[in-house]
């Protein structure tokens, strides 16, 4: 099923009680394992995305698009 999932980005606040570590690691393992690249972004906060992942999103989703063009 993720075998054909393009690279993707994960992230997770270090202080998410909902979207652990354990969580995390759990769908890294299996997005690897089926073979997809993975990228993944911790950043300070809870389960609300803060600016860093904010940016990093962009500038991941500007890779892509870069890549493609």
């Amino acid at each position: 099923m993720a075998a054909g999932l393009p690279i993707t980005l994960v992230g997770r606040g270090s202080e998410d009680a909902w979207y652990s570590v354990e969580k995390m690691t759990a769908d890294l393992d299996t997005l690897r394992s089926a073979g997809v690249t993975v990228e993944e972004h911790v950043f300070s906060g809870g389960h609300v995305w803060d600016d860093s992942f904010v940016s990093r999103a962009g500038a991941f989703l500007d890779e892509r698009i870069a890549g493609v063009a």
